[in-house]
């Protein structure tokens, strides 16, 4: 056990365990807790791709990053040009979670109920990436969906 503290008085195991809900469920162990949600999300993905008329897929947004892309899920072809843009920014302690499953849960209520669209974001990990380069990489995403929606309202989730 690391016992030199890291912040707020937290030694790093106490710092993990406060920013991974897994390890507060107490119906299952967490490493199920983890499966039973991917799981899940990844269902939901599967529904949501079949449902949501108009699908983007792998926009990249930042070269200087493996795997920066974006997906966008809109409801028609045809959005209103001034509907907002929900960026959804998944979770995963910034160590976990791929964009394919990122969001799911909202991609019928969010799009389809809202006439929005939603960009959901896959940014570097760590490891091998520090916080600094997955907030930059954050960043750049945020920046590339402004770029391409300009006069819209832009929220951001996650």
């Amino acid at each position: 056990m690391d016992s030199e503290l890291k912040y707020s008085n937290f030694a790093q195991d106490g710092l993990d365990k406060e920013y991974s809900p897994s390890q507060w469920v107490r119906s299952c162990t967490p490493a199920e807790a983890i499966k039973n949600h991917v799981s899940r999300l990844s269902l939901r993905t599967v529904e949501a791709k079949e449902s949501v008329p108009k699908v983007i897929l792998d926009v990249n947004y930042d070269n200087d990053f493996p795997k920066s892309t974006i997906h966008f899920f809109q409801p028609s072809v045809n959005v209103a040009k001034t509907g907002p843009v929900v960026v959804y920014i998944h979770g995963g302690y910034w160590t976990s979670g791929v964009l394919e499953d990122a969001g799911a849960f909202m991609y019928k209520t969010v799009v389809m109920n809202n006439n929005c669209i939603l960009a959901s974001v896959q940014y570097c990990l760590s490891p091998p990436n520090k916080i600094e380069t997955i907030v930059v990489s954050v960043r750049r995403a945020i920046v590339f969906i402004a770029s391409e929606n300009l006069c819209r309202p832009i929220f951001l989730v996650g």
